[in-house]
């Protein structure tokens, strides 16, 4: 049976509000982007093509919510993540989240570039936002210049510190082969010194890097034998459906590696993501947006199952599309 058959033979059910698949798999966490647009042009993103961004208004922050929140109450969601682009552009986030709030969701999150956390990070927590992921990938100017392609390291790094004595923190720190393997110790350092967690992400096969993301890839083994060399850690227990394999130093610090090709997790993915122009999707290798844009609730819920059937039963197997474009 081919990768696509197989993926189509998952039908999908409803049952009241939750809706899953044969695999057991169900949506729990909505990955919302707000705008494709983004202030950095990040290697792994950008690429030498960068997808150009929507021109267009941005969509106002009632309208986001009012998209979303019939998904959410169709599919029981239990989370949201405000992604872009980079979503601190957007001039409603403040007035999205405090919607989302006031509509009684308790965990709301965002990831960010870090650009902007500085002015935003209180009014976004006083909103209601519950933790912030910062994209962070070398712990110096030069390599932070090399990686985003601009300038700034020193901002970014006190809008985390800001933002680390309001709301838990993570940072974000994706590798490229030939570009910052260097920086996995140096950033290790720099957020074991925050008392931030840190995350290394192997690279994705999308948008502009997606047929070199092979060659690119820094596998979870390279990045775990590089802290080892100065720490000794233990593996934590995964939970069910995290993206995160996590480690812990004996003075009790934590750092994570979310291994998308090395230990793939589609098979217990929760996840539904939405881009900034309505359109949903159930997984990031499957490039075929639904929109839904006026589509009344028996609608919404087709859509939601096959956004679903779409799932990769196994492991990612890549997208024309940037998360850029996609929302990260």
């Amino acid at each position: 049976m081919t990768k696509q058959s197989l993926a189509e033979s998952l039908i999908v059910s409803g049952a009241g509000p939750l809706i899953a698949d044969a695999m057991g798999r169900s949506f729990a966490t909505l990955r919302l982007s707000v705008t494709d647009r983004c202030n950095f042009a990040c290697v792994y993103c950008a690429g030498d093509s960068p997808f150009k961004a929507d021109s267009r208004p941005f969509r106002s922050a009632e309208e986001i919510f009012s998209s979303a929140m019939p998904l959410i109450e169709i599919a029981g969601i239990k989370k949201i993540r405000i992604t872009g682009g980079e979503p601190t552009l957007h001039p409603g986030l403040v007035d999205l989240v405090a919607l989302f709030g006031k509509a009684g969701l308790n965990s709301i999150h965002l990831t960010t570039n870090g650009w902007n956390l500085r002015e935003l990070v209180l009014p976004l927590r006083d909103a209601g936002l519950t933790s912030l992921n910062v994209s962070l990938d070398a712990a110096g100017e030069e390599g932070f210049r090399r990686m985003a392609r601009r300038g700034g390291f020193a901002g970014v790094l006190h809008g985390i510190d800001v933002a680390r004595a309001l709301l838990p923190v993570k940072i974000n720190c994706t590798l490229v082969r030939g570009q910052n393997e260097n920086e996995i110790l140096p950033v290790f350092k720099l957020a074991r010194s925050l008392g931030v967690t840190v995350r290394y992400l192997e690279l994705m096969a999308m948008g502009p890097l997606r047929k070199d993301a092979r060659s690119l890839l820094v596998k979870e083994q390279t990045i775990l034998d590089a802290i080892a060399t100065e720490e000794s850690f233990t593996p934590v227990p995964t939970e069910k459906s995290s993206t995160a394999h996590y480690f812990r130093l004996t003075d009790g610090y934590m750092f994570g590696v979310i291994a998308n090709e090395s230990m793939p997790f589609c098979s217990d993915c929760n996840r539904l993501r939405m881009d900034a122009r309505g359109n949903i999707y159930g997984c990031i290798s499957d490039a075929r947006g639904i929109n839904i844009n006026g589509l009344q609730k028996s609608e919404l819920e087709n859509a939601l199952r096959t956004a679903l059937s779409r799932k990769q039963p196994v492991r990612f197997v890549g997208s024309e599309k940037s998360m850029q474009e996609l929302g990260g």
